[in-house]
């Protein structure tokens, strides 16, 4: 099922402007950051699109969850459609320079073939999933994007918030480039779920309930309209394998975190901070014991409707109780 834009028209307009100026020698390096399923690779494909219709060319890589991925695997993924990326990653520096000369004289080999290659009609690199890249990827990154603002090279990247402390000591320098734009994708509000419903010949009266399901995430709503939301009344529980996708979730949380969250989803839609301290707080607790306050720093990301205790965390944390 391919998924309609819905909700992601400002986010489009955005890519769209960096496209047209990548494309006119002025480059851009967009950060495309969000919580886990709202739609950051789907962003990343429109661009391609925006990319392709301009008459750039285009390449992708990405860091993948596992503990054996080798340095620079995003950047290596990328080359394989770009021998000239290949050439400036294997650079071979003369005997006798120190690690971190090295490092910069490939870093620079990397940032002019990629200026190269995006000569003369364009170049669109898509770096994904970068929460899971290796220090010298993002080093390397960072080395490039400060380059790209008078190239025709437009480099997008996607990050899962909130941001885990390797790419929290690379982010800043980022962001401080003029040429960066941060696009911080927040949930689908209920009148975008109505459309998605209506796109799909489905009962747009479900809206509000899919949406207070769901809390608005992109992939939570399109699985559930793959089954059809009227086959219970919750949406989620006709999810196939709904309930597995949550605990893969759960499985990056500390264990302090998945008590708070446990305790939360038991207090129902809104959460009152002080009650929740009560329930996970005992007498004789360590005091390095993670509270409800540093859980919530943890797991809200931005564009979740913090001020009432709600986001994210709630439905994976009642889904997990089911």
């Amino acid at each position: 099922m391919r998924t309609p834009s819905v909700g992601r028209h400002q986010e489009i307009a955005r890519l769209r402007a960096a496209v047209l100026a990548a494309g006119s020698g002025a480059g851009r390096f967009v950060l495309v950051s969000g919580p886990a399923g709202i739609g950051k690779s789907w962003l990343t494909d429109r661009a391609a699109e925006l990319a392709a219709e301009a008459g750039m060319r285009s390449t992708r890589g990405n860091a993948v969850d596992d503990v054996g991925m080798p340095p620079l695997w995003p950047w290596r993924r990328a080359a394989r459609s770009l021998p000239e990326l290949t050439a400036a990653l294997n650079t071979v520096t003369e005997p006798g320079r120190g690690a971190a000369e090295r490092q910069f004289r490939m870093f620079t080999e990397v940032a002019d073939a990629l200026t190269a290659a995006a000569a003369p009609t364009g170049l669109l690199l898509i770096l994904e999933d970068l929460h899971w890249a290796d220090p010298t990827s993002l080093a390397l990154l960072g080395h490039v994007a400060a380059h790209t603002d008078r190239a025709q090279l437009l480099i997008v990247a996607t990050a899962r918030e909130p941001a885990g402390e390797t790419l929290l000591a690379y982010e800043p320098d980022w962001l401080r480039l003029a040429h960066t734009q941060l696009i911080s994708v927040g949930p689908l509000s209920e009148q975008d779920v109505r459309y998605w419903l209506e796109c799909h010949g489905l009962r747009t009266d479900y809206a509000a309930r899919v949406h207070a399901r769901t809390d608005g995430n992109p992939l939570l709503v399109r699985l559930v309209i793959e089954s059809d939301p009227a086959q219970s009344d919750d949406p989620l529980v006709a999810v196939p394998g709904f309930r597995r996708l949550v605990l893969t979730q759960l499985d990056r949380l500390s264990a302090e975190d998945v008590d708070i969250l446990g305790a939360a989803s038991m207090l129902g839609e809104r959460i009152d901070v002080d009650v929740l301290t009560a329930v996970v707080t005992t007498v004789g607790d360590p005091p390095q014991r993670g509270t409800p306050g540093e859980t919530s720093a943890r797991t809200e990301h931005r564009g979740s409707p913090a001020e009432d205790g709600r986001g994210g965390a709630r439905t994976v944390g009642r889904a997990a109780a089911c």
